[in-house]
């Protein structure tokens, strides 16, 4: 057990500053989710449709007498192929007809795009591809994964940033209504990004915090890795930064609990 009644922490109320996202990354990570938000609205607005009207259609139809592809237009990332086949074929009254068929798919990179033009019996003025038609399983699945892989950043990235605003604020009301009193925490991981730290003996209880890397902890026992924290209650636990800056303090205020933490590692 770490001996902590060396520990010199204000006898005041904190007004903490929880780690994580400041302001203007939570503005901007919004702002990115957002515009994930609309992408993946305008994917499934561009794309959708097409899928569900050549359902019926996946068997295969014979090539439109006269039908032709005037372009073909593709952008490749390495697997992932989207192409808009710029189609014409006669209509029932003699009248060419043109229309566009986009798709999205997996793909060899040797792959031969080539395509008779074949209509939509169920929607006069509707062309589309004989390729379109034969990749309809290879389309759909990869429609499904990319909708979803953009739906799951959406949420978890609209969660994370949700739950850190309500952690903070959480944070802030139960500090302002007690004394901090230390606790020893381990610091289990530190990276670029931030710390994560364990809460009592054995498993206990993990958290993660978004620090920036500059910010030091304030260590203890540099052998087992254990930290400085602070809490209230024993449910809302603050790990404590060198500066004092995530639990509020002044300049003296922080020179005082530094020199106890000298103390506290002087004594053993």
């Amino acid at each position: 057990m770490t001996d902590l009644s060396r520990i010199h922490l204000p006898h005041r109320p904190l007004a903490v500053a929880p780690p994580g996202a400041e302001p203007r990354q939570t503005v901007l990570l919004v702002a990115f989710l957002f515009v994930l938000g609309l992408g993946l609205v305008a994917f499934s607005a561009w794309l959708g449709p097409g899928l569900v009207a050549d359902l019926p259609l996946r068997q295969g139809l014979a090539p439109v007498d006269g039908g032709r592809v005037l372009e073909t237009s593709c952008g490749r990332a390495r697997f992932l192929v989207y192409c808009i086949f710029a189609v014409e074929a006669p209509g029932a009254d003699g009248l060419l007809v043109r229309d566009t068929a986009p798709i999205f798919f997996l793909s060899l990179p040797d792959e031969d795009l080539a395509s008779a033009v074949v209509a939509d019996p169920a929607r006069p003025g509707r062309l589309t591809t004989a390729f379109a038609l034969d990749t309809y399983w290879n389309r759909l699945g990869t429609f499904i994964a990319t909708a979803f892989i953009l739906l799951a950043l959406t949420i978890l990235g609209a969660r994370r940033t949700v739950g850190d605003v309500f952690r903070k604020r959480a944070f802030r009301r139960a500090f302002a209504t007690g004394l901090a009193r230390p606790v020893a925490l381990t610091l289990e991981k530190r990276t670029r990004w931030g710390w994560r730290v364990r809460h009592g003996e054995g498993k206990g209880r993990r958290e993660a915090w978004q620090v920036d890397w500059k910010d030091q902890p304030l260590m203890l026992d540099p052998g087992r890795s254990i930290i400085l924290g602070v809490t209230v209650d024993g449910t809302h636990v603050l790990p404590v930064d060198a500066g004092g800056r995530f639990i509020g303090l002044d300049t003296t205020e922080a020179m005082a609990l530094h020199a106890s933490v000298v103390d506290t590692l002087r004594h053993g």
